[in-house]
């Protein structure tokens, strides 16, 4: 089964859809296998909020006709992460030369956290700035728009001490991904 969204502008109606097959998984389901009645009701739960997606109603225009010639583009990053998931959303500001601002969403992914291997907080929230990451770039490559720069936004002290430090050695699950955002960004965007 899939879904096509490439702009991830449903994730969260199927992020519990996710989780949700995610613990059959633990639980040991398989396709054939009937579903006891606390699963049969997260089940109808997942289904009801799907159906709320038919009334998402998205603009595909970035800018509205309201603002004046625009004078600068930003990409604000915005990534988080939890005990079950994380994710990251991208959106546009625009400023016009009146100082008039705009902000749309543009884009956004998400990742459930692995079921075998359970993840530090400290972790997950790391792999929500590389993800930050990798989707701006993403982003402003596929756009034909010249920005002015790019801003990351992440709420845990663990991850901008990660990117900010330069003297510890890491694990190389956290060296990895603190490399690439050191090599790839500048520390004043975080």
């Amino acid at each position: 089964m899939s879904l096509y969204d490439p702009l991830g502008l449903v994730v969260p109606f199927l992020l519990p859809m996710k989780l949700f097959g995610q613990a059959l998984v633990i639980h040991g389901y398989g396709w054939d296998k009937p579903l006891r009645e606390e699963h049969d009701h997260n089940l109808d739960k997942c289904l009801d909020n799907i159906c709320k997606v038919e009334k998402i109603k998205v603009r595909r225009c970035l800018t509205t006709n309201e603002l004046g010639r625009v004078v600068k583009w930003q990409l604000h990053s915005f990534g988080d992460g939890s005990s079950k998931s994380y994710g990251s959303s991208v959106y546009l500001r625009s400023e016009d030369e009146n100082g008039k601002v705009e902000n749309q969403l543009v884009m956004s992914k998400n990742k459930v956290c692995p079921a075998k291997k359970t993840m530090t907080i400290p972790r997950v929230e790391l792999s929500a700035a590389v993800l930050s990451l990798r989707l701006c770039e993403f982003v402003k490559s596929e756009m034909s728009l010249e920005i002015d720069s790019i801003y990351y936004w992440v709420d845990s002290i663990s991850t901008l001490r990660y990117i900010q430090n330069s003297s510890r050695r890491y694990q190389v699950f956290v060296a990895n991904r603190v490399s690439e955002i050191q090599d790839r960004t500048e520390l004043n965007d975080w």
